[in-house]
C-alpha cells in the first residue's frame, strides 16, 4: 500500500475511469490506482482535488489527509467503514487487552536509545584526570542502571511499575549527562515544561530541550497522523481531555537521538549559544530548531521518514495483534 503525497503548485488530483489522476500544468504525470493506496496527502492549499477524487478515496477507504506547512490540519473520515475507523477500534482494543506490553516496549526503546547516548559521552572521557575519572564513573553507573532497567521491563506486570523504572533511568541518565555539560549553563536536572519550582528559574540548557522536544513532538504528531492512529489514546502517558498520549509514547524512543544528542554537543562545543536562551534570543532559538530539524532530515536514513515507519508499524501491530519493535539506534 502506497502513500501519495501531493506539494507544490500547479497540482490537481482528478479521477478518469475509476483512476486517480495526478496533473501538474495542465498535463497527466501520473496515473494510480485506488487499490494501490493507503493514504493521499495534501501538503499546501496549493493543490486543487476533485470532488470526484473526493468520492473515490471514501469508496475506498482512503485516507486523505491536509497539512499546512506539514502541521497536520483534517483528514477525511469516510461514511464507509474506512481504514482509519478499523484502525481505532484495533488500538481501542489492544489498549484494553496489552496495554502493559506496549507501555513497556515504548519505555524499552527510551531507555535502550538514553544507554546509547550513555556509552557515546563515555567514549569522550578517555583522560586520566580526577575530574574525568569521576565523569566516567557516573556515566558507568547511568549505564549499569539503564542495562537492569532494561531487564526489569520484561518482568514488569503494571504500568505503574514501567513508569517507576522510566522516571528513576532519566533521572540517573540527566543526573550523568549534567556531568558533561559546561557549567556556566548551570544544568543540574531535567525540568519538564510544567514542573519548574517557585521561585526557580529555569536553565537555558533546559530551554534548549524544551525547543528541542516541540520540534520532535510535531514530526512524531504528523506521523501519528498520517498513519491513520487516534493521538490521544496511548499506552504508556495518563489519558487526559486533549493530551495526545499516543503521540507522547512514540515520541519517547526518539528524544535521545533526535533531541538529546544533537543538543548535548551544541552545549560542549557552543555553549554560547546555549546561554542565550536565558534571554529569549530569537537567533539562539532559531539555530536550536534548525539543528533539531537537520537532525530528523539528515541522510542517507533521514530519523523522521523512521518516524512515520515506526507509526506505520505500530498501526499494523494493532490490526495483526503482533509484537511492537521500538526503535533502537546503532549509534
Amino acid at each position: 500500500m502506497k502513500t501519495l503525497v501531493l506539494t507544490g503548485y500547479g497540482i490537481a488530483l482528478k479521477t478518469r475511469k475509476g483512476m486517480f489522476q495526478v496533473i501538474e500544468k495542465g498535463k497527466r504525470v501520473s496515473e494510480i490506482s485506488p487499490v494501490e493506496l493507503k493514504t493521499i496527502v495534501i501538503g499546501t492549499k496549493a493543490i486543487s482535488i476533485s470532488s470526484a477524487a473526493i468520492i473515490l478515496a471514501s469508496k475506498y477507504g482512503i485516507d486523505l489527509v491536509f497539512l499546512e506547512k506539514w502541521k497536520p490540519i483534517s483528514r477525511l473520515v469516510p461514511a464507509t467503514y474506512g481504514s482509519t475507523l478499523k484502525t481505532w477500534i484495533y488500538q481501542l482494543i489492544a489498549i484494553k487487552n496489552r496495554r502493559t506490553i506496549y507501555a513497556g516496549k515504548f519505555a524499552e526503546g527510551k531507555i535502550y536509545n538514553q544507554r546509547m547516548i550513555l556509552y557515546w559521552l563515555y567514549k569522550k572521557y578517555t583522560g586520566t584526570s580526577i575530574q574525568s575519572r569521576i565523569v566516567r564513573a557516573r556515566i558507568r553507573e547511568a549505564i549499569e542502571w539503564a542495562g537492569k532497567a532494561l531487564q526489569e521491563i520484561d518482568e514488569a506486570q503494571t504500568i505503574k511499575e514501567i513508569r517507576n523504572l522510566e522516571a528513576h533511568t532519566a533521572k540517573k541518565y540527566w543526573k550523568a549527562v549534567s556531568k558533561t555539560i559546561p557549567k556556566e549553563l548551570g544544568f543540574k536536572y531535567r525540568i519538564k515544561r510544567y514542573t519548574l519550582p517557585k521561585d526557580e528559574k529555569k536553565d537555558p540548557f533546559n530551554i534548549a530541550l524544551n525547543i528541542g522536544y516541540s520540534v520532535l513532538l510535531r514530526e512524531v504528531w504528523r506521523a501519528v497522523f498520517m498513519a491513520g492512529l487516534n493521538p490521544y489514546y496511548g499506552f504508556l502517558h495518563v489519558r487526559r481531555p486533549g493530551r495526545m498520549s499516543l503521540v507522547l509514547d512514540l515520541m519517547e524512543e526518539f528524544r535521545p537521538i533526535v533531541v538529546d544528542r544533537p543538543l548535548i554537543k551544541m552545549a560542549r562545543k557552543q555553549p554560547k549559544i546555549i546561554k542565550k536562551l536565558e534571554k529569549e534570543d530569537r537567533e539562539a532559538i532559531a539555530t536550536v530548531w534548525k539543528t533539531i530539524t537537520e537532525t530528523l532530515n539528515k541522510t542517507p536514513k533521514p530519523l523522521k521518514n523512521i518516524i512515520q515507519t515506526q507509526a506505520r508499524k505500530l498501526a499494523e501491530t494493532f490490526i495483526n495483534k503482533t509484537t511492537y519493535t521500538p526503535y533502537k539506534s546503532k549509534w
